[in-house]
């Protein structure tokens, strides 16, 4: 038990790994009191099962997947990624919350032997994914047996992880210890996706036929429309008018990050490694990678600001800060190079964006509640005359659309099409500024007239004769084969082309056609030289005639074999465990506060 007891020990160098969020939660809901309360307050956002969640947990998972998206994409998010991201914490959370019950419920444990093997064979990916345990970005067993026994590190970080996690596998064994492939599983499995078969096949889509629509008569039109005049109806709609109070930056809050970013310069240009200093303060995309950019680039790859600064440096040098649109950004230059008579540059950079802070939030926020209690006696008009604030107007949106302007909440969308005309929303707020809302006109659904809809009509009525043109193109195939000619003369008669399509998957694309998996699949269920009918795929309609199903390779079926069956198993696996999270959420009393909270 050396490595263990050395878990025990603390030595003077400690080893400092990022420990996975669902760690430090174990520890926040193990901690919680589970007293109950009569209702929500502004620190809980919600229960589950009686136990709390604190908003500030769930305003941080929030505000990580905010910055981890921002890095992935090198940029803002949108209104709609800020409703997703919101319903995935939440969802987050209350699985996490259930899942500690059940460890606790089933009184789960993690004995020091069980400890001790885990941490030697078996640790867990937010582990292996520290940089500590890697070599270029990929996990070194051989270093991570090094830091396990060297005795200058103190690994009590490491096995709070591990104490952490394991009994989160060990439910999950539970769990998914009902799921078993069988060998005819295996084998059907490898026939689903491994079957192969030539065949000959005509096809015809609406982009094979043409249709003026000025050739088509009124009266038929006429008829069109009173067949199908609730295809064309018009929803609901409404106009806005309101406020917006931005979530901006002070000139405070510039002056700070300006700061910071002038003593991280000084700092890197005095010799303190830029590596080092990008790992600690950036919260630019390349900040893991110690802000290296990783590649040579040309001028009109780099944001205008940096590359200005970047092409005036030479090799080592470090710049002052930057500011481009989001914050301030340093740069080092580590390579100036010609390339095919192009100047190109690698790079590393830190970035510090420019934020509003927590002072000017609870102005903007004490600024958004004189503004709501307003709203009892005044107009949104009055209120921006008297406030000097800027009344926008939405534009007419449709129920169960989009407005182009307005944040994507479902309370923005739902408030217009459940209220009357003047009536104000209470203040809405998102990540970026907190809206008031007041409806300003609405429309109700109508179908429109025939003149009203006619183009619309040219354009459907255009549409389903080319359909119908090509439906019926391959029912003269069909019939010419029940009369006995040959699937190339009745394809010939009726225009079309016979072609091939040799070892085709159930997942493959079809020469000349693209993927159509309901085609693939009718052609493979068919016999030797037997024809299809009618088929309707995603690009228009096809005959399909098999020729040859592709003989299956049996030696590739005995080498995968076990792959196939893990693959299966672990497939089975999850989804036991998700169904058993499902029915956990289902049985559980889960109390949503967000919509008052937020």
């Amino acid at each position: 038990m050396f490595l263990f007891e050395r878990l025990r020990k603390g030595t003077k160098v400690i080893l400092w790994i990022t420990i996975f969020a669902f760690v430090g939660f174990i520890f926040l809901v193990w901690g919680m009191d589970i007293q109950q309360s009569r209702g929500p307050n502004p620190t809980v956002i919600g229960k589950v099962n009686g136990q709390r969640i604190q908003t500030s947990y769930f305003r941080q998972i929030l505000l990580n997947s905010y910055e981890q998206l921002r890095k992935e994409r090198g940029g803002d998010i949108s209104e709609s990624d800020e409703d997703r991201l919101q319903g995935m914490a939440w969802d987050r959370i209350v699985n996490e919350t259930l899942i500690a019950q059940e460890i606790g419920r089933r009184r789960i444990s993690v004995s020091d032997a069980e400890l001790e093997f885990y941490i030697r064979h078996s640790p867990p990916p937010e582990v292996a994914e520290s940089p500590a345990f890697q070599t270029d970005g990929e996990f070194d067993p051989a270093k991570y047996r090094d830091i396990l026994q060297n005795p200058a590190y103190d690994l009590t970080g490491l096995e709070a992880i591990v104490r952490a996690t394991v009994p989160i596998r060990k439910l999950e064994e539970l769990v998914a210890a009902s799921a078993k492939v069988s060998n005819n599983e295996v084998r059907a499995f490898f026939e689903k996706t491994s079957a192969r078969i030539d065949f000959s096949f005509v096809s015809a889509g609406p982009r094979d036929f043409s249709v003026n629509p000025e050739s088509i008569p009124v009266e038929e039109l006429r008829a069109f429309y009173e067949a199908n005049s609730e295809e064309f109806r018009i929803p609901e709609s409404a106009n806005l008018r309101y406020i917006v109070l931005n979530k901006d930056p002070s000139a405070q809050d510039e002056s700070e990050v300006l700061a910071a970013a002038n003593d991280i310069s000084r700092e890197a240009r005095a010799g303190t490694d830029f590596g080092e200093l990008a790992q600690a303060f950036s919260q630019g995309a390349e900040a893991e990678k110690g802000g290296d950019i990783g590649r040579l680039l040309p001028r009109e790859s780099i944001p205008p600001a940096e590359a200005e600064v970047l092409f005036s440096l030479e090799p080592g040098q470090v710049s002052s800060p930057v500011r481009d649109k989001r914050g301030y950004v340093i740069v080092k230059l580590e390579e100036k190079k010609l390339e095919d008579g192009v100047e190109k540059v690698r790079y590393r950079r830190i970035f510090l964006p420019v934020d509003p802070g927590s002072e000017t939030l609870a102005e903007l926020q004490a600024k958004a509640m004189e503004v709501m209690k307003m709203t009892s006696d005044l107009s949104l008009r009055e209120i921006a005359q008297e406030m000097n604030l800027e009344l926008k107007e939405s534009g007419l949106f449709y129920k169960g659309g989009i407005s182009p302007i307005l944040p994507r909440e479902e309370e923005v969308k739902e408030f217009p099409f459940k209220n009357k005309v003047g009536k104000i929303s209470k203040p809405i707020e998102t990540r970026r500024a907190w809206y008031f809302l007041e409806i300003f006109e609405k429309q109700p659904s109508y179908v429109p007239t025939f003149e009203q809809a006619e183009v619309d009509l040219r354009r459907a009525v255009v549409a389903e004769r080319k359909k119908k043109a090509a439906h019926e193109s391959i029912e003269a195939v069909t019939a010419a084969l029940a009369q006995g000619k040959s699937l190339e003369q009745a394809a010939r008669e009726a225009g079309l082309t016979v072609r091939e399509a040799k070892a085709v998957g159930r997942f493959d694309a079809i020469p000349e056609v693209g993927r159509e998996p309901s085609v693939i699949g009718a052609a493979l269920a068919l016999g030797p030289g037997d024809s299809s009918g009618v088929l309707e795929g995603d690009s228009g309609f096809f005959l399909v005639s098999s020729v040859r199903h592709v003989p299956l390779d049996e030696e590739l079926f005995v080498a995968q074999k076990e792959q196939m069956k893990l693959q299966l198993l672990q497939q089975k696996r999850i989804l036991a465990i998700s169904m058993w999270l499902e029915q956990l959420r289902n049985a559980a009393r889960i109390e949503d506060y967000r919509a008052d909270i937020l």
